[in-house]
């Protein structure tokens, strides 16, 4: 997510290096005996400005991306599936809105543990999202097959939101990417590559379907000769 997004909007990058700036001197008045209230309460308000940037861009990203990979896995699983990205911010009860005071007071609320912990415990440093198929978390009920549909929706998003965002056209590397779906899942999948320029390799046998891909070309390895 941190990568996608310094990529296409640099000016996260910025806001993403306050935040670790301000959580680094904060993590380091910590680590003292007796830190500084005052000198805490200042960087808070530093911290819950900076926390805030970062989070609202990530919760932006992460609808369109959500959109975006629900599309493409609608299109991979022919419509059998529903994908849906939800952002998990780590701080808790803070809202939709991502307000400074709410994360101040957040960061105030859980200080003690900070304290005893000598580190900040909370805040976008640990945020996570979670990838659900047909309502279920697939890190928790996915099958190999759901989670490998999943990662390459997320990756047909990716290039449709670069696309969106650069107007250029995304290279598509793809590794052993027909492992773990269906003949069905592979052909959809397949039919989704015709706008791009695509590499794909296989371990294993490789379905024809592949060469019905625009101007396609294939290449077999096999003991160290190409053909």
């Amino acid at each position: 997510m941190d990568r996608e997004l310094i990529l296409l909007k640099p000016l996260y990058y910025h806001k993403l290096k306050l935040y670790r700036n301000v959580l680094r001197a904060r993590n380091a008045l910590l680590k003292n005996e007796n830190p500084s209230s005052d000198l805490l309460d200042i960087y808070d308000c530093q911290l819950a400005e900076a926390a805030q940037a970062v989070m609202k861009d990530r919760a932006a990203w992460l609808k369109e991306l959500s959109e975006a990979a629900g599309s493409a896995g609608e299109r991979i699983t022919d419509g059998t599936e529903e994908l849906k990205i939800e952002y998990r911010p780590h701080l808790s009860h803070i809202g939709d809105e991502y307000s400074k005071e709410d994360i101040q007071t957040a960061l105030l609320r859980g200080r003690d543990r900070d304290i005893l912990m000598r580190s900040t415990e909370s805040g976008p440093h640990r945020d996570d999202f979670t990838v659900f198929a047909a309502g279920l978390d697939l890190r928790v009920y996915g099958s190999q097959g759901q989670q490998r549909t999943a990662a390459l929706s997320l990756r047909l998003a990716e290039r449709e939101l670069i696309k969106k965002e650069t107007g250029e056209d995304a290279i598509l590397l793809l590794d052993d990417v027909m492992s773990e779906l269906d003949s069905g899942r592979q052909e959809r999948l397949l039919e989704s590559f015709d706008e791009n320029q695509i590499f794909i390799t296989a371990a294993g046998p490789f379905r024809e379907e592949a060469l019905k891909l625009r101007a396609s070309k294939m290449m077999r390895v096999e003991n160290g000769r190409i053909s």
